[in-house]
């Protein structure tokens, strides 16, 4: 789960194996952030920081909607993985504020 600040409130120790790291290094900081490394698809090369336009969960909130990519990383390890990464938004008792995103990581 993913907050509207778009920091990492609660993750699964699924997920954390996924990213290769351990809870403690995904609590608080963005989901392809931290202990990974987002990757661009054609050179390799690591995403610049603040590069939302592959980030479903920056999507999701920012736009209020189902968010859906295909994401590569590098976790800690230099293990490359390739990530279907769904993410929706989250929203307050009012039904209209967006207050996080869930998403799912699944690799391909």
């Amino acid at each position: 789960m993913v907050t509207a600040d778009g920091l990492v409130a609660a993750a699964s120790a699924a997920a954390v194996e996924l990213l290769g790291a351990r809870l403690a290094q995904v609590i608080g900081v963005p989901l392809l952030a931290g202990p990974v490394q987002q990757l661009d698809f054609g050179s390799g090369r690591p995403t610049q920081a603040g590069a939302a336009c592959a980030d479903p969960a920056r999507q999701a909130l920012n736009a209020d909607t189902l968010a859906r990519a295909l994401v590569r990383i590098r976790r800690a390890d230099a293990r490359v993985l390739t990530l279907d990464v769904i993410s929706a938004p989250l929203h307050a008792p009012d039904g209209h504020t967006v207050i996080g995103a869930v998403t799912f990581l699944r690799p391909v």
